[in-house]
């Protein structure tokens, strides 16, 4: 769990606070440049945290079922209804849409694939293993 202290900023310093994380995200150039930032700001919490959160609203739009996406990621049913409702409700527009970019997808799925089969060894059925495969190569070949 993230710690966050109980006291209130004034907004104007938390405008200001948003729109350095912004020029600092952005600052960076290359990927590689992107993850060391990550790396140096997050702690390995908050890296898992925010990493399953893109992967449940990944897998949410590629329309994987809600006990797939929590035995997979090895989070609550609550946690993925509560992003399918973010979803719902337009709050997490701009990341959806780039999972819906073709690239998005095919980034998403391979990340997920080498969860499921290599972190959490013996959750994945060969089932879902075949599923997550057969969506690869239609994506990959432009269905979807």
């Amino acid at each position: 769990m993230v710690n966050v202290s109980k006291n209130i900023l004034d907004s104007r310093l938390q405008k200001a606070l948003y729109e350095q994380l912004s020029e600092l995200v952005i600052a960076n150039r290359t990927k590689k440049d992107a993850a060391r930032m990550l790396f140096e700001l997050l702690s390995p919490t908050e890296r898992l945290m925010l990493a399953k959160r893109l992967a449940v609203i990944g897998m949410l739009t590629q329309e994987y079922s809600t006990y797939t996406i929590a035995n997979t990621l090895k989070v609550s049913v609550a946690t993925v209804l509560r992003v399918q409702r973010d979803i719902e409700k337009k709050s997490l527009e701009h990341i959806v849409k780039i999972f819906r970019r073709k690239t998005g997808r095919a980034r998403l799925l391979s990340t997920v694939e080498l969860l499921v089969t290599l972190g959490f060894p013996g959750v994945a059925s060969k089932k879902l293993r075949a599923q997550m495969r057969a969506d690869a190569e239609a994506w990959h070949a432009g269905a979807k």
